[in-house]
């Protein structure tokens, strides 16, 4: 299997004057806004960037304890960013690429996560990167809100990122990108932004992130302006991606991994310059996909919102406030979720059960419907979901 690695080991000596920006190289400009760059790359606003070559330098001199080799394994992008950064720097195509304008923020009144950097192409062209879910509980629990909000603040953070990034290099042309809830927030700023800004994005990558709740969004002339340059890229058994509305034809890919570990794009594969294509997801990708339609269709907002709130009031009780914490403390975790259930109104309780008794029939629904009507691995209302 050829992943990102081999790409940049063949194709590393091409500079971009060479060959334009093709999406494995958005793919790895996406998933270096993973990384770490405060104290590293000049802060949105302020004057001045920083090529890739340098920054890696800085990067390890100041996160001594990172193994630049040992990381390809691990699930949380925020460490394996840091291998893909050490390997772009050393190539000729990556290494003169200047970053710029950072912003990492993490709120937690707001409940929310965002991050971004903006990478320099030569003299007319820019990458705006925006973040996914990093390894932090608020970050996981603004993505659950994206289930039933209209908008939440990380995609209105994003949208004043992208006009701020156009303000400040006026004249370069944009590609907008990024994996996960990065690839969401790139096409909600995309879509959201004022038509000069738009005129100047050339491609909109949406690499394996989620739809959208708002049905308004979709159906906006913004969004039907914008469509024809947004290229969303999932692997074969992707959930993530194809959660929510997407209009619009999807880039199918293959993936080394299998179900929720596609996720993780570092295991997709590349032949020469470009992903190996797949004619269609997976019969687990559809049903998945269903599944959640089904579930939420029959849920208000109000549901959905309790819901949400009560499952992580009990990961709070653990005290973690990341992943890494919360696999670490089992127990609490279970203590955590018993108390609040305890603790609910008969009302909530029941509301709570009755949610999950439901996601089980959508479950079955879902299996029905891919039975019974025999259909073709595309999921209903993205029959446009093919490789190309």
């Amino acid at each position: 299997m050829a992943n990102l690695f081999d790409y940049l080991a063949g194709h590393g000596h091409l500079d971009f004057a060479e060959t334009p920006l093709n999406p494995v190289d958005n793919l790895i400009l996406a998933w270096l806004s993973y990384t770490d760059y405060q104290g590293i790359v000049p802060a949105l606003g302020a004057p001045g960037s920083i090529a890739i070559a340098d920054a890696v330098e800085r990067f390890f001199k100041n996160h001594a304890s990172f193994d630049k080799g040992g990381l390809l394994a691990s699930l949380n992008p925020m460490l394996t960013s840091a291998r893909v950064l050490h390997k772009t720097a050393e190539t000729r195509r990556f290494g003169p690429v200047h970053l710029s304008c950072f912003v990492d923020r993490l709120d937690f009144e707001r409940e929310t996560q965002f991050a971004a950097v903006t990478m320099l192409i030569g003299e007319d062209l820019a990458y705006v990167s925006f973040r996914g879910t990093d390894h932090s509980l608020v970050g996981w629990k603004e993505d659950f809100y994206m289930s039933f909000m209209p908008s939440v603040p990380a995609q209105k953070e994003a949208l004043a990122y992208l006009e701020a990034v156009a303000a400040h290099f006026p004249r370069r042309r944009l590609y907008v990108g990024g994996h996960s809830k990065g690839g969401n927030l790139a096409v909600y700023a995309s879509v959201a932004c004022a038509p000069e800004i738009q005129d100047r994005i050339l491609t909109v990558y949406n690499n394996d992130g989620p739809g959208f709740q708002d049905e308004a969004l979709l159906a906006s002339d913004a969004y039907r302006r914008m469509l024809d340059r947004i290229e969303t890229i999932v692997p074969q058994s992707s959930v993530v991606g194809m959660l929510l509305g997407h209009p619009g034809r999807y880039r199918i890919i293959k993936s080394a991994q299998m179900g929720l570990l596609q996720h993780n794009a570092l295991n997709w594969e590349v032949r020469g310059a470009e992903f190996v294509p797949e004619p269609s997801v997976t019969r687990f990708s559809a049903l998945m996909s269903l599944t959640l339609k089904e579930w939420l269709r029959e849920l208000n907002e109000g549901q959905l919102r309790e819901f949400v709130d009560t499952l992580f009031s009990a990961l709070d009780a653990t005290g973690a406030k990341t992943l890494e914490e919360l696999t670490t403390r089992k127990l609490k975790l279970a203590t955590g979720l018993f108390e609040t259930m305890r603790t609910l109104d008969a009302e909530t309780r029941r509301m709570l059960l009755t949610m999950l008794r439901m996601l089980s029939q959508a479950r079955r629904d879902a299996r029905r419907k891919l039975r019974d009507a025999e259909m073709s691995v595309t999921p209903p209302e993205q029959e446009d979901c093919r490789g190309g």
